[in-house]
């Protein structure tokens, strides 16, 4: 499953480059669909019919994570989503289901085995 889409929901611009780095470094064949802010989250979800999401849960812009999540958890109560954040109210995601919850700053070693679990994909 090294063809996979993943939605990225970042607001700090330079984590999200080094999320895609890391990602297509790991699976060449990922397609990667960023996003600023969760406001556009739907819509892309609708449009790409992604296999993963990956987001922020606070950010500086009044479509933050924690909406998105339940946007999504409203349509799809199945897809895998990882929370990235450095937020001490990180235990806030778990009223959304989600697959898991990674404490900011994140190594490449870690995105990237994350991902592995949540979409089921085993270690190489």
């Amino acid at each position: 499953m090294s063809n996979f889409r993943i939605i990225i929901v970042e607001d700090e611009f330079l984590i999200q480059i080094d999320y895609e780095r890391a990602i297509t470094q790991a699976f060449p064949n990922a397609q990667i669909f960023p996003l600023r802010d969760s406001s556009d989250l739907v819509s892309t979800y609708h449009g790409v019919a992604p296999d993963l999401i990956i987001t922020d849960l606070v950010m500086d812009s009044s479509h933050e994570g924690m909406s998105g999540i339940k946007a999504i958890r409203d349509i799809d109560s199945n897809i895998p989503v990882i929370v990235a954040s450095g937020s001490t109210f990180l235990d806030l995601a778990d009223a959304f289901n989600v697959t898991l919850k990674l404490q900011k700053p994140v190594s490449d070693s870690v995105l990237v085995g994350a991902i592995r679990k949540a979409v089921g994909i085993q270690d190489a």
